[in-house]
């Protein structure tokens, strides 16, 4: 699961595994946490697939900064892509891009709010909200 975390008004997205077992989440684990903790409370957006080769992808908003997204740094604003187990993988596009957070796999996303992983075709397809209405 997907989830904001944060203390003193600063949050980042986390992403985090646990086995449901009626009403509870036991044995959880956070997996990823965002760098950066930033003021404010929107566009956390995020959604999570998995791939034929079980990598797992899940988008993360560019919390209202959208220069953010443009900005390998940071994680805001685009796909990261890791292993199951929360590792990262050895071919993710910006791993040895020298300042860039590894976990990257796109950037340049304002807010995914719809992933789908289509199988037959071995391609993601994401919506994402435009900064003035014409969402793509």
């Amino acid at each position: 699961l997907v989830y904001a975390v944060g203390a003193d008004y600063h949050y980042t997205t986390a992403l985090g595994r646990g086995v449901l077992n009626g009403n509870s989440l036991d044995n959880f684990e956070e997996l990823f946490r965002g760098e950066l903790m930033l003021e404010g409370g929107n566009h956390f957006g995020s959604r999570i697939i998995f791939d034929k080769d079980n990598k797992l992808y899940f988008s993360i908003g560019e919390r209202g900064r959208q220069a953010f997204a443009q900005d390998s740094t940071n994680h805001y604003g685009g796909v990261l892509r890791l292993n199951d187990d929360g590792s990262i993988p050895d071919d993710n596009p910006y791993l040895d891009a020298p300042g860039a957070q590894p976990e990257i796999y796109t950037m340049g996303n304002r807010n995914i709010q719809g992933m789908f992983y289509l199988n037959e075709k071995d391609e993601i397809w994401a919506i994402e909200h435009g900064p003035r209405g014409g969402d793509e």
